[in-house]
């Protein structure tokens, strides 16, 4: 595929919004463990608490997953989004605050990083349902493209660049680059408006999660393959986030 025709999507606006938002948030959530990390290293010296930290955050996200899920379907997706990435963003100025100010404390960072990481859960479902709506359906597979491929880039750029301002400054202030990528990501959003939704749910959110959760279990490949990657997940996570900056 020719450059130019990797990049038709970037000639509809409300994609191209979309996407600068898309790149500004994940520049900072890819910094964002590398000075978390060192944030309750510094703190506590202590790798099981740093543990109990990202532990905080990813429990609440894969618990409210699925309600996140059921909610973007319900309501305005955009309105979700920009909603959390504001809530995100108020979460991490706090940790950023607090470890900057020489105020914060073990039992705060893991109170705010749990709320972190619950709207993070209503954060990812509504951001991929939104890519349909705005892309034209013909262009979709560039779309995606484009998403993957800054998405990857930004994996190794991110943490490079998080881990140059603790070095340097501090992690304060590289979690305080994250507060400011949620910050602009929900401005950008602002310019990205979405069709008026046509269906109407009259059932109750309640029976939507049961229907969500019945189809997820009862499609043996698909909670085998999410177990089969969940339990790599744990594995890499341990010695990437926890492991490795405490030998660091």
């Amino acid at each position: 595929m020719r450059l130019p025709d990797a990049l038709v999507p970037l000639r509809e606006p409300k994609f191209a919004w979309f996407y600068a938002a898309r790149v500004t948030s994940t520049a900072g959530s890819t910094m964002a463990p590398i000075a978390l990390a060192f944030a309750v290293l510094d703190l506590t010296g202590s790798a099981s608490g740093l543990g109990l930290v990202l532990a905080a955050r990813t429990l609440p996200m894969v618990l409210f997953l699925l309600v996140g899920g059921v909610v973007s379907d319900r309501f305005s997706r955009s309105a979700v989004v920009r909603t959390s990435n504001l809530l995100s963003a108020l979460t991490q100025g706090t940790v950023a605050y607090l470890v900057i100010s020489g105020h914060a404390e073990l039992w705060m960072l893991v109170a705010l990083e749990a709320a972190n990481g619950t709207v993070s859960a209503f954060t990812m479902p509504a951001m991929e349902g939104i890519v349909p709506q705005i892309a034209p359906r013909s262009h979709l597979q560039q779309a995606n493209a484009l998403l993957s491929f800054s998405r990857a880039g930004l994996t190794v750029v991110g943490p490079t660049v998080a881990a140059l301002l603790v070095a340097g400054v501090g992690s304060g202030w590289a979690l305080a680059f994250d507060a400011v990528s949620w910050l602009a990501a929900a401005l950008l959003l602002t310019r990205v408006s979405l069709p008026a939704r046509t269906d109407s749910r009259d059932a109750s959110m309640l029976r939507d999660l049961r229907e969500g959760w019945s189809v997820f279990t009862g499609n043996t490949w698909l909670w085998v393959v999410v177990a089969g990657f969940g339990v790599m997940n744990a594995i890499h996570a341990g010695a990437w986030f926890t492991l490795g900056p405490a030998l660091a």
